[in-house]
């Protein structure tokens, strides 16, 4: 082999060498890129997975606030149901008292009514003796104190 040949071919090896160099050097920059482009993904996808967890925790806080004010809802609601009850209850016991009062009351208007009627007749009778005792003198008078004693007894 001449030195032209050995030179040639170690020229042709250094051109194959070259480009495999080139062929790894751009591997090299696409593994770069890649890893590059993975990373802003992964940091993306961090990103958003920190803004959802975000979301899940603020979720979660408002159930918890909602549970809480359901359970302070009820809590009133369980109250006022009480109050409603006990309402109920003196309002049947007024109701109640008032029927007993209204039903004394027409009883004792009965009583009074009897009371003004059996003193109206007395009084007719009264004046009708005292006309007759005016009329026909003292053998009326008689008459009158045996009244006046069963007017007494009746009452």
């Amino acid at each position: 082999e001449t030195v032209q040949e050995l030179m040639l071919r170690g020229n042709a090896e250094l051109i194959a060498l070259r480009g495999k160099m080139s062929h790894a050097a751009r591997a090299l920059e696409r593994q770069t890129w890649a890893g590059e482009e993975a990373g802003a993904e992964s940091t993306h996808l961090r990103k958003a997975l920190s803004a959802h967890q975000v979301v899940i925790n603020r979720t979660v806080l408002e159930r918890a606030e909602a549970d809480t004010n359901l359970s302070a809802l009820q809590a009133e609601v369980e109250n006022l149901q009480r109050d409603l009850q006990e309402t109920r209850l003196a309002v049947s016991t007024s109701t109640h008292r008032r029927q007993e009062a209204e039903a004394r009351q027409r009883q004792l208007e009965a009583m009074v009514r009897q009371q003004r009627e059996i003193q109206q007749r007395l009084e007719a009778e009264g004046n009708m003796l005292r006309q007759q005792l005016r009329a026909g003198g003292g053998s009326a008078n008689v008459g009158l104190h045996a009244i006046a004693k069963g007017a007494s007894a009746s009452s």
